[in-house]
């Protein structure tokens, strides 16, 4: 089993960015696939049109100091003007043709549609700023991509920057600035993997997980992706009392654009579904010491991870998920579920179940092979697998 899931998260890791409709998202999409075949699944992919941004440069010249960014919100351009540090609910009075470096709270950061960005954010705009560059303050000190609604549009120019480079520019409060991005984008098909082993039966039990992200994503999506693989492979070997449905969506990083698409053309119906299962972000990370300076790696794993479900099915799954950090501790998912589980449950079905969180190196650049250990995979699946043929009882 061990050496199924490294085989597994290694071949992950390889296809390298994840940008849904991209080269490594379609050839992610494309093993999955052959996998899911190899194993008796019938597949099929949805396609589905979506926004992409490819950078070229992205960075931030003030002083004779330049520092990386990140883009954001698809924007591309040169935007000169004075630079003004903010901190968090810092009343300013004039940011008029003013590059505006905003920073952050302290968080895992991952989506621009957090509440407590926009608490920031918003007393900025209309305000005759030249630009706004938030800074991620994060566990990492890299800037932290943040996820976007598809087709979203800047209402001003707008990149990213780590807290890490931050210090030095926020000292040069009033200096001149250029703050530049060089890109490309439009639209581009992406597609969404659905595979089916039909059994008879009259009602259908659902297993999702996203494959795309912003970089290589190996610690967000890679546990999501090899446990999602051997579910299938365990519950086809016998007849767990449902038909199985396994989708692999696209779409993540953009407003969950995949998993919308799936659930408003292709689902199955919510009185067909006997149960509906999401592997999310940070399934099964591992954790790490860190100083300012360096990141030690732990045995353990990342506990920054929650799993919720439908109220009848938290005491469920509780024994089951005993002793894993994080997720030993289930939610009622009204009104704690995020992400694509919470867009299923929203949806109207009532027997769900999901993980979701954000590992030390969530929507970092370095989310790679470092970020896991496949000892951690190992227990969150069986626990999965064991939960879920308990609500299928």
């Amino acid at each position: 089993m061990i050496d199924a899931l490294s085989r597994l998260l290694d071949r992950y890791a390889g296809f390298g960015r994840k940008a849904s409709g991209g080269a490594g998202d379609d050839a992610c999409g494309a093993w999955l696939e052959a996998e899911m075949a190899a194993i008796g699944f019938a597949t099929e992919r949805r396609y589905f049109d979506m926004s992409w941004f490819d950078a070229d440069r992205a960075d931030l010249s003030v002083a004779g100091l330049s520092v990386p960014l990140l883009p954001h919100l698809d924007w591309s351009g040169t935007v000169a003007g004075r630079m003004l540090p903010c901190w968090p609910d810092m009343a300013v009075q004039n940011v008029a043709d003013r590059i505006v470096l905003l920073h952050l709270p302290f968080e895992r950061w991952s989506d621009s549609a957090d509440r407590r960005i926009a608490r920031q954010v918003d007393p900025l705009l209309g305000r005759g700023a030249a630009a706004i560059i938030l800074v991620t303050t994060g566990p990492t000190g890299q800037p932290l991509a943040l996820n976007i609604g598809d087709g979203d549009v800047a209402p001003l120019p707008a990149a990213i920057m780590g807290s890490r480079d931050a210090a030095a520019i926020s000292a040069m409060a009033g200096a001149e600035a250029v703050l530049t991005v060089q890109g490309r984008g439009g639209r581009r098909p992406a597609y969404n993997l659905v595979a089916r082993l039909d059994r008879g039966h009259a009602r259908d039990l659902v297993v999702s997980t996203p494959r795309s992200g912003w970089f290589d994503c190996v610690g967000e999506r890679g546990p999501g992706i090899a446990i999602w693989r051997m579910l299938a492979e365990a519950l086809a070997r016998d007849d767990p009392g449902a038909n199985l449905v396994f989708v692999c969506a696209s779409g993540h990083e953009r407003g969950y654009a995949g998993m919308s698409a799936y659930l408003s053309d292709g689902a199955p119906s919510i009185d067909r579904t006997a149960f509906w299962l999401h592997l999310g972000a940070n399934c099964a990370a591992r954790d790490w010491h860190r100083s300012d300076e360096w990141l030690m790696p732990l045995p353990s794993a990342d506990p920054h991870r929650f799993l919720v479900a439908s109220p009848a099915h938290v005491e469920v799954a509780r024994p089951y998920f005993a002793g894993l950090s994080g997720l030993e501790c289930p939610y009622p998912g009204d009104g704690a579920a995020a992400g694509e589980t919470g867009r299923i449950m929203a949806a109207g079905y009532p027997d769900v179940a999901g993980i979701f969180g954000g590992h030390l190196l969530h929507h970092c650049a370095d989310d790679d092979l470092r970020a896991i250990d496949v000892r951690l995979v190992r227990p969150v699946l069986d626990a999965c697998e064991a939960f879920l043929r308990r609500a299928l009882a």
